[in-house]
């Protein structure tokens, strides 16, 4: 039931200390030993922590709106070098205008 209980703390993505107390009298042996078996199976989990991350939407949605951007301005770039060059005809802006990017 215990462990249950604890199943996120133990296994989770945070850090947990096990304390193990005994009570010293001969009445409480049994129980002792069940502490003592549980704090051992406790100390072989082995945790891989990882950090919280918190995303923020509105600078992750400037942040690809500016890669955006230099993506539209390197493809014209490229298009306008490809037409100097006379190697490109329609074939490349009809390309792009199929995948849905905008020039």
């Amino acid at each position: 039931m215990m462990t249950s209980i604890l199943r996120d703390s133990l296994g989770g993505n945070c850090r947990t200390a096990m304390v193990a107390t005994l009570a010293p009298q001969q009445e409480f042996w049994e129980e002792g030993i069940s502490t003592l078996r549980f704090a051992q199976r406790c100390s072989m989990l082995e945790n891989d922590c990882k950090l919280n991350e918190h995303v923020d939407w509105h600078y992750l949605s400037l942040q690809l709106q500016k890669e955006k951007e230099e993506l539209v301005c390197a493809n014209e770039r490229l298009q306008r070098q490809l037409q100097k060059s006379g190697e490109a005809g329609s074939r490349p802006i009809e390309e792009t205008r199929s995948l849905g990017v905008p020039l």
